[in-house]
Formats: C-alpha cells, sequence, structure tokens
C-alpha cells in the first residue's frame, strides 16, 4: 500500500513579468559561472584536456566498483 500523503506545496514560479530581484540575481551569477567555467576549458591545453578527460573516466570507474562492493555485500 502507497502510504504518501499529497500536500499542497507553494508554487516556486512567479508568473511571467513578475520576478524578483533575488530571482534575476541568481540567473545572473548562474550565467556569469557557465560563461567562467566554458572560457575556463577553452583556456586549457589539449594535453591537459586529454588528462582531465582520463581521471574523470577513472573517477567513473572507481565509483562503480565501489557501488558493485558496496551492493554485493549487502546481499550476502
Amino acid at each position: 500500500m502507497n502510504s504518501a500523503a499529497l500536500t499542497t506545496v507553494p508554487s516556486l514560479v512567479r508568473p511571467a513579468g513578475r520576478s524578483s530581484r533575488l530571482g534575476r540575481l541568481s540567473r545572473r551569477v548562474g550565467l556569469a559561472l557557465l560563461a567562467w567555467s566554458r572560457g575556463s576549458d577553452r583556456r586549457r591545453s589539449p594535453e591537459s584536456l586529454a588528462e582531465l578527460h582520463e581521471r574523470q573516466q577513472e573517477a567513473e570507474r572507481l565509483r562503480n566498483d565501489r557501488f558493485r562492493e558496496v551492493t554485493f555485500s549487502r546481499l550476502m
């Protein structure tokens, strides 16, 4: 039986044209961070990008290995 209860949640989205200062500021900060991140990727050398990619793949492999270890240990 599903024991989840339905509750009303106030809307987090404001109607068009009525955005708050905080909302506008957070959007501008988010866009600035995205532009900064993309700019820093463009300034990297091809060798450092290749090394970053290898490290990301290794991190993903290690996460998968750890997940498998935890999953199998809980099954036993």
